[in-house]
């Protein structure tokens, strides 16, 4: 009985039509905008962090350079 109750419940599920509204041209383009703006947002952070790390490579390199000249005196 669960057996033919199960698939009632799934051939039900299964035949029923899903209806959902089609973007229209103006929301697609807003979508696009949003995700651009989203793009750029993460570029300028990339920009930043690639700054950063730069400077704190520099910082590192000056550090072990001036420990190994302290070392050889």
């Amino acid at each position: 009985m669960k057996a033919i109750t199960y698939a009632l419940l799934l051939g039900c599920g299964l035949g029923t039509p899903v209806i959902g509204a089609q973007p229209t041209l103006a929301e697609l383009w807003q979508v696009v905008q949003a995700q651009q703006q989203q793009i750029s947002t993460l570029q300028s952070e990339l920009r930043q962090t690639r700054t950063a790390l730069e400077r704190a490579v520099e910082r590192l390199d000056l550090a072990a350079s001036n420990a190994a000249e302290a070392d050889d005196k």
